[in-house]
């Protein structure tokens, strides 16, 4: 099974793929290409796993575009084909939707779950903010996601490049969270929430990601033409080997 930061980096992959094939806007689209991506690779889809349970705590059903898992958690994730920047509220409604799903009492929280929201499109400093805030992944064309960078066997390995030193991993990780630290079921019944970053204390962090992300960059500008189509590829193939 795959890990959190190789799927990621496939998500990150797709959403490129799907810009350089002009279908920037095909929302249709690019739901169907991470599906078929992750049905030749051999990720769990709803059909025979389910990350919640039946019901909201409302009774709301929400639609959510994606639910599968990989070694290390239970996977949901939102995909947008935006050409430009994602509207906000589609982040607010993901947050809320996921939280309605998890609140019930039905929902299975056996493993950690982890949110992962994104696509082809860009967002703002403030849903950066609003995302590391809530444990949900960013998964945007202009920064390699965050468990990417933190696993050494994916781009650091293959380049022989040093990879990111343990303390910063431990502080882009705490960007990363899974919903199991972000809402905590206590012992009365209710549940506990833990200090709130402020966007002044994501400041440090984000700049370190900025920097991996930039030293990411730096060494794929130097691989083959169609480096994505071409990674994306290689990566199918061998999962699925």
């Amino acid at each position: 099974m795959t890990s959190l930061g190789a799927l990621c980096l496939d998500l990150f992959l797709l959403g490129h793929a799907h810009l350089a094939a002009g279908h920037a806007g095909d929302g249709f689209g690019f739901e169907r290409r991470v599906r078929a991506h992750l049905n030749a690779t051999g990720e769990p889809n709803p059909a025979g796993f389910r990350v919640f349970g039946r019901r909201s705590l409302s009774g709301i059903y929400h639609q959510l575009d994606e639910q599968t898992r990989c070694a290390q958690a239970a996977v949901v994730g939102e995909w947008k084909a935006y050409t430009g920047q994602i509207p906000k509220n589609e982040l607010l409604r993901f947050k809320a939707a996921t939280d309605d799903y998890w609140l019930s009492p039905s929902t299975r929280r056996d493993r950690p779950l982890v949110r992962l929201f994104g696509g082809t499109g860009t967002v703002t400093p403030a849903m950066r903010v609003y995302a590391a805030q809530w444990g949900i992944i960013l998964i945007t064309p202009d920064r390699w996601p965050i468990p990417t960078l933190i696993d050494p066997d994916l781009l650091w390995a293959p380049g022989d490049l040093p990879a990111p030193a343990a303390r910063d991993v431990r502080a882009l990780a705490t960007i990363t969270r899974p919903l199991n630290d972000i809402l905590a079921p206590h012992a009365n019944g209710g549940w506990q929430v833990p200090a709130i970053p402020t966007a002044a204390d994501l400041a440090t962090r984000f700049q370190l990601w900025q920097t991996w992300s930039d030293r990411a960059w730096a060494w794929w500008d130097d691989q083959v033409p169609a480096r994505f189509d071409w990674l994306l590829e290689t990566r199918t193939t061998l999962t699925a080997a």
